[in-house]
């Protein structure tokens, strides 16, 4: 005969849900001996789990007979079963932990690369901040010479522009001395 046995866990909700799978699993893998396998996942009504209060319960059937001589065996086997899987819960468990804290050793490792990284970013955005401040002094040196030296070259053509007509009349009296000059010189050889 089948009787349905309820057993409670308490705990994190996540590591119980945890723990029942893990039981569910099991019980699923290694059936009892005189359970047969063709009502293996056959549950109760109100499915497998229950919320009972703030506590998870997962409803299983087992092949466990109803009889009082048999209750506290079934029992006894029930616990050790329990036992194991917990046991084996806990070795997973710790596999696990194993696992995280080596990944988060190297996400400790990876952190501080991206902390280094972004240091030399750092230094390099301050340098380039200083090369840019150079090249702006330089640019705005370079603009007001540039204005300078317009400046020069217009007062330059400003005097040439004043000067171009002195220039042209000594040029003119300089012609006029040359042809005074040859023409005396001529006399003089005559």
């Amino acid at each position: 005969m089948w009787m349905d046995v309820a057993e409670q866990i308490f705990g994190d909700i996540s590591v119980v849900k945890k723990a029942l799978h893990v039981i569910s699993t099991r019980l699923r893998e290694n059936p009892p001996r005189d359970h047969p396998q063709g009502n293996m996942g056959v549950y109760p009504p109100g499915g497998p789990f229950l919320l009972v209060g703030d506590t998870w319960t997962r409803r299983f059937v087992t092949g466990v007979s109803y009889g009082p001589e048999n209750v506290s065996e079934n029992r006894g086997l029930l616990q050790q079963r329990l036992e194991t899987l917990v046991a084996e819960w806990y070795a997973e468990k710790e596999k696990y932990s194993d696992c995280l804290v080596e990944s988060s050793k190297l996400l400790s490792d990876k952190e501080k690369a991206m902390e280094a990284m972004q240091m030399e970013l750092a230094e390099a955005h301050t340098s380039l901040c200083a090369s840019s401040a150079k090249i702006t002094l330089l640019l705005e040196t370079n603009a007001v010479r540039h204005e300078e030296w317009v400046a020069e070259r217009s007062q330059l053509q400003s005097l040439q522009e004043q000067l171009q007509p002195e220039l042209q009349s000594r040029d003119t009296l300089v012609v006029s001395l040359q042809r005074e000059l040859e023409s005396s010189t001529e006399l003089i050889q005559q």
